[in-house]
């Protein structure tokens, strides 16, 4: 088990991850100082030498345990594959029916915006299926064919859990998620998924589950299960489950109605405050004057 002065490197190496890492001279790091990018490097990389040539500069500084050694390459390893999980964020729009489906999508991609990514692939307008990559994903070398560590990291993780990275970024977008409801209450059924948040909307309940593993597994090997919003929560298990988030249109619509009038009050309450302080402005006397003497 690592002790707490290798975690304690490991987390000072972190902290420049735009640092680069000079190769190796003669099997040691040329230079200790010019090593603070290396775990960044790691996260970006997975699979190459970064870690071998981490435990190298970790030997110079004195930690010539193997076993710490091995300990330290396991536990980087891990937490560059938790860090990454999903590397790649599959970002679907199913909206069948009426509604205004240009509306979701620009909030679909505010959304992505505002998790730190870009839509860098989308699919026939027909399909419904957006596509989006992390610019920090990790990728192989090119031409590989070896399933990525990522992949199989992915697989191996036990059904129902939920990711801690993934609730982590679902917290975040639930935190934006107004617009995007409001856009999809014109819709009479709708499917919206963004990694491991997924929104449905079928006739007048509208509601936002966290997604486990094992059910973004299941979406990733079948994406057109959200081309029926009205069924794709009973083939995923979520059917009678408690949603994130749940809510009629007819209570969203009072909700947005509400909001509406309490911006409206507050901007009139801003402008009268402004004509207030403008009016005030406008017959206080000027600096020149004299002030009248009341003695």
């Amino acid at each position: 088990m690592l002790d707490f002065r290798m975690r304690r490197i490991a987390e000072e190496l972190a902290a420049d991850p735009r640092a680069v890492l000079p190769e190796p001279v003669g099997g040691l790091i040329a230079d200790d100082s010019e090593a603070a990018g290396a775990l960044g490097d790691l996260r970006a990389h997975p699979g190459d030498d970064t870690i071998h040539r981490l435990t190298v500069l970790l030997e110079r500084a004195g930690e010539r345990d193997p076993a710490v050694i091995t300990a330290l390459r396991a536990w980087l390893t891990d937490r560059a594959a938790r860090t990454h999980l999903p590397g790649e964020l599959a970002v679907s729009c199913h909206l069948p029916g009426t509604g205004e489906p240009e509306a979701v999508l620009a909030e679909v991609e505010r959304l992505v915006r505002l998790a730190g990514s870009e839509v860098v692939a989308r699919e026939d307008t027909e399909e419904g299926s957006w596509f989006h990559t992390s610019p920090s994903a990790p990728s192989g070398p090119p031409g590989t064919t070896e399933r990525p560590p990522l992949a199989e990291a992915l697989e191996s993780r036990p059904a129902g859990r939920i990711d801690p990275d993934d609730a982590v970024v679902t917290a975040a977008l639930m935190r934006h998620l107004g617009p995007l409801l409001e856009s999809v209450q014109g819709s009479d059924t709708a499917a919206v998924r963004l990694g491991a948040l997924l929104v449905v909307k079928a006739g007048a309940a509208m509601a936002v589950h966290q997604l486990t593993d094992e059910q973004q597994r299941m979406l990733d090997s079948r994406p057109a299960l959200l081309a029926t919003p009205a069924e794709v929560l009973p083939r995923l298990g979520l059917a009678g489950t408690e949603p994130a988030y749940q809510q009629t249109a007819a209570e969203l619509s009072i909700e947005m109605a509400k909001a509406s009038a309490l911006i409206a009050e507050v901007r009139e309450e801003l402008t009268r405050f402004a004509d207030i302080v403008g009016s005030a402005g406008a017959t206080a006397p000027d600096d020149d004057e004299q002030a009248p003497d009341h003695r």
